[in-house]
């Protein structure tokens, strides 16, 4: 039971040596004046945001031709997969590779028509239950005034499954 009391009475004064040392320590840091400083310098930072928030107005972005045909080739891409999907036997067995190979021509019929030629590969599952390996050309006629976008060829595999 002494035993007890001892380490009782020795852990209460490390705490409270603890305890005054810290006190000490922040009597003998503490300055007023650095505490009006530092809210000085955010009231100042927070009014220069301000003053920035209200000066930048976004401009409108006007994109060429080139970078409208650029911006369209992934959905140009994604939609010749969506083709592959719907021709196959198993749709969710399916793996194209990634990246399409992407050719384009500018205002080719002199219409704002824009051609595209779309090349994509990769596996699907067969009847048989193997992954084959397929290549899908897609031919595509885009107008970047109306943003519409006709399949004019489908090619699987050196087969064509759509033409007009």
């Amino acid at each position: 039971m002494f035993n007890f009391l001892g380490r009782l009475i020795k852990r209460t004064i490390q705490i409270v040596a603890g305890l005054c040392i810290l006190f000490v320590g922040i009597v003998f840091f503490y300055n007023p004046a650095d505490t009006s400083t530092v809210s000085k310098t955010s009231t100042t930072i927070e009014k220069k945001v301000e003053e920035t928030k209200v000066v930048e107005k976004p401009k409108p972005v006007v994109l060429t031709v080139e970078q409208k045909m650029k911006k369209h080739e992934g959905t140009l891409a994604y939609a010749c997969t969506q083709a592959v999907k719907a021709s196959a036997t198993y749709p969710s067995k399916v793996d194209p590779n990634w990246g399409a190979d992407v050719k384009s021509w500018k205002d080719w019929s002199g219409t704002n028509n824009h051609r595209f030629l779309i090349t994509r590969k990769g596996e699907m599952m067969n009847g048989f239950g193997n992954m084959i390996p397929y290549v899908a050309v897609c031919k595509v006629d885009w107008n970047h005034v109306t943003n519409k976008s006709t399949l004019i060829e489908f090619y699987l595999n050196d087969q064509i499954l759509i033409a007009q």
